[in-house]
This record gives C-alpha cells, structure tokens and sequence, in this order.
C-alpha cells in the first residue's frame, strides 16, 4: 500500500513538473500549430474537497418566517391556535416524510410511533438542498458533512409565549386590535380545560379581565415567533406543564437589561427573569415561582404578563464545557463517493424525530459557529488531513457554512446575543461594516472569533462560502444579521 501512495504522489510531481516545461520546449523547436490552440500545461489534481458545516442551533427548527414551529399539531388542545396541524407547502420545497410539494402538508408526520418533522424548518430546507447537491456532484467532488458539536442532548416539550401589554393581555372578537398590540388566535377559546379555567380564574379575579374562554383573539404586545426573537420555551416533560399558562405578579428585576444585567451578565449565563406566580401553581409568598434565562435567541419575557401555548417538541444540548466552546462533530468525513457514504448522508440528513436518533437534530442551545470552523480547520490541516481522490493535492477545499443565524458563543465559552436581534439592542451589541462588506467594529466576541477562524481557513487556501437562511438573514427584517453573514463571507474569500 505504501509504494502505491508513494508512485501515486510521484506520477502527480513528474506530470506537474514535466508539463510545465512545455512552453520552454516549444520555443526551441518549429510548431506545425499556433502555440494559442495547444494546452502546454496540464494540471493533474484530485477532486474538490466540500465541507458542509450546517450550525444545527435550536432555532434551525425555525420556518423561513422566524417561528419554531417543529412538532406543530401534536398538542391536540392548541390544534386551533398555537400548534397548527398543518401548513401551505412553500415554492420549491417538498416535504420530507409526506411528499407534498404545493397545496398544505401536516407539520408533523407519526413514522413507526415517533413524530417526525414534516415542516418547512430551515434544517429540513437545508437538508434538502445538501442532498441534492451531494446526489448530482458526488461523483466529482468529494463531499463531508460537520455539524455543531453539543453534550446532554435530550427530547423537550416546546411553548411559543406571548407577552402582554402594560396592562396586561387582553381579549376580543376582532383581529383589529388596539393601538400598539398585536392579536393571535386565543389558545382558552371555547376551551373547557383545567389550564384554561385557571388562566382566566386568575385574569378574571386578580385583575378583572374577561374574554379568557369566550373571545376569539388575544391582543399581545409581541410573540416569540417574531423573527426578531425567534424562540420558544423549552421544558421537560416531566415538569407537568400545563398546555396553556400564564406567569404574572412581581416581575424582577423590571427588564433583564442594564442597569439591573449587563452584557458581562449575559456572557457568563447569569441573566435570570423571576416572576412570582402562575396559573398552574398559584402565587409564591414572598419568593418567586417561575424564572427564565436567554438560549440562543437571547430573548427572554419580562412583560407584566406571558402566556405560555404548548406547541410541539425540540431538542437541548449544551455547547460549553469546562474548555470553554465545543468544538464541531465531524458527521461524515470528506471522501469520495461509495454506497456507505452515500447511505451515511441520507440517515444524516433524514428529518428530525423525537426520539434519540442518528439524524442531524436543531439541538445546540447557542450557536458555537467560531470552535465549529476550528475544527474544520484543524481537520484539514492536522496530521491526517482527508486523503485525495487520486492521491494527488485536491483541486480546491472549501467550507460551506450553511446557517440560520449569527455566532453566539465565542471561544472561551461565553454567550452573546445574535447581531440585529431584541436581545443585541437591550445589550448594546452592534457591527460596523466596510463598503466591501467586510467587519469593520463590533464588541461582539462571538463573531470576532468566528471572522479570525473563517481568515484562518482562507491563509491555508480554504475558502468559506456563507448560506444563509430564514428571517434572521433577510436584509428586509434584520439588516444587521444579513451585513454579518456578507462579512463572513468576505473574510472567506466568497462573495455572498
């Protein structure tokens, strides 16, 4: 095996340093041809060597429009109103377990008694679109596959939340809604259900609010599937959350920003949101009953009031260890085509489930997108570095970073809130750009780590193409974000 290798790289050098002679050796004689028509060198090098590092973060379970709506129509309580059974197939998309590809589809599909996505999510649009470039270029490119690197991944109930307004939520028959609200469908709506009747019980007697079961619309001040907050919350089930609830009392501290948290508090995960009642638990005397802290959208309520609509279910996974980021998990490696890889990208790329599984889950609580492309890098460049095609230098290597959001974790371990989201704004996380749209300033660690990693792979000849998805990247909402994905790709060598 070892002489093959070595007469492989020998035939590479010889042709390489032979051919390149040629425009000397037709000087010195008499072409029957003009020199123009005659290929004088001739480069023999492997395939072109693609990374996929698709940042599996939890808001990848997102639609294109900012809402987690992964498991939507599971929680037959809220079929009318927070968890949807179905949704309109979107152009060019099919979804994966169905097969729809217009008209509606279910959100979610029951395969051998386990739920599995069947939504337009940015990871279900991302898969599709990375199997079917591997399908029609694996036999010309060598094609792996990375994801973020989490530990303690486990199956969760998801809720999407409402925040109220000052004076707390309100109800009515009209979508028109007062000035400076929003309305959504009212998840207590003719509902007979015990949650309900504690939420208006509490609304009804503490505060004289009524319309709780017998008003179609609730008026909000804003919702977590706002593209600026995009999140959901997370709970396991056996905390025996009720389907609907509502937190409510004192609120402490008034806003989880300076000057009660700053963005230090932010970075080492201190910033917690306590509110001293619940409609499932009553009111606490003198402490608090209910507290809530930031995952990757940054966000978490502190209105007078938050309504909390089960929705579906979605994955938790830690991406900090005691060394700060973890790094990211080389699904499968770069290689040429065969039928084990080719079966290795379909179980990768498989939607997602909820149960433990060996598909590609939207899982990582941040987004750790700077240790991720560290190991990239080390993978390419470390002592065993994936092997050519022809055992000649690939043609190219390449990272395609395929991503919903911005990075939120730097190097050392420590949170940031996403650029151009509610949370950056409450924390004074801002970026410069450049006319060429490179970084220009920003105190945001997170992506100063990942903008030195991405021009790390580029000095080692590695170019970094930058895909983006969803809201959070759509210049139209969040300029900011879609300025940091175009800097990103500028310090990889790509244009966006």
């Amino acid at each position: 095996m070892m002489n093959n290798v070595l007469s492989r790289k020998w035939l590479c050098a010889t042709l390489s340093a032979s051919l390149a002679l040629a425009p000397l050796l037709a000087n010195a004689a008499t072409p029957t041809l003009s020199l123009s028509n005659v290929p004088l060198v001739l480069q023999v090098k492997g395939q072109p060597q693609v990374l996929f590092l698709v940042t599996n973060s939890q808001s990848m379970d997102g639609n294109l429009s900012g809402a987690i709506m992964t498991g939507s129509g599971i929680v037959a309580a809220n079929q009318s109103s927070s968890s949807p059974a179905n949704y309109t197939v979107p152009s060019g998309f099919t979804a994966p377990v169905t097969g729809q590809s217009s008209g509606t589809a279910p959100y979610t599909a029951t395969v051998n008694g386990n739920y599995v996505d069947n939504s337009p999510s940015r990871l279900n649009v991302a898969k599709e679109a990375i199997q079917q470039t591997y399908a029609a270029y694996s036999n010309v490119i060598q094609f792996g596959l990375m994801d973020l690197g989490v530990s303690g991944n486990s199956v969760y109930n998801t809720w999407v939340y409402y925040m109220s307004g000052a004076n707390g939520f309100q109800f009515g028959s009209s979508s028109t809604v007062p000035s400076g609200l929003l309305a959504v469908a009212n998840p207590c709506y003719q509902s007979s259900s015990n949650s309900c009747g504690n939420i208006s019980s509490y609304l009804n007697n503490k505060y004289g609010i009524s319309g709780t079961t017998t008003q179609p619309y609730l008026y909000i001040s804003a919702t977590s599937d706002d593209p600026s907050i995009n999140d959901v919350l997370y709970a396991p089930s056996n905390y025996g959350l009720p389907s609907n609830f509502i937190t409510f009392g004192n609120v402490s501290p008034s806003t989880p920003y300076p000057p009660n948290y700053t963005l230090n508090n932010y970075n080492n995960g201190s910033v917690v949101e306590y509110y001293s009642c619940t409609s499932y638990a009553g009111c606490s005397r003198g402490g608090f009953y209910w507290n809530e802290s930031p995952t990757n959208a940054g966000y978490v309520p502190y209105s007078p009031m938050v309504w909390y609509a089960q929705r579906g279910f979605g994955f938790y996974g830690s991406v900090t260890n005691s060394n700060g980021a973890i790094g990211g998990n080389l699904v499968i490696p770069v290689a040429s085509t065969s039928s084990t890889q080719a079966g290795n990208f379909t179980t990768a790329l498989a939607p997602e489930t909820d149960v433990t599984s060996a598909e590609i889950k939207a899982d990582a609580v941040n987004n750790n997108v700077a240790s991720a492309l560290q190991t990239a890098l080390n993978y390419f460049t470390g002592d065993n570095p994936p092997a050519s095609s022809n055992g000649c230098t690939p043609s190219g290597r390449y990272i395609v970073l395929v991503t919903d959001g911005l990075p939120t974790v730097d190097l050392n371990g420590n949170a940031w809130p996403p650029l151009g989201s509610a949370a950056a704004a409450g924390y004074g996380v801002t970026a410069t750009f450049n006319s060429d749209g490179s970084l220009n300033t920003t105190n945001d660690q997170a992506l100063t780590d990942t903008i030195n990693q991405i021009q790390a792979l580029a000095q080692q000849g590695i170019k970094t193409y930058v895909v983006g998805l969803g809201a959070g990247v759509d210049p139209s909402k969040n300029q900011a974000a879609a300025n940091t994905l175009t800097a990103m790709a500028v310090a990889g060598g790509t244009s966006n």
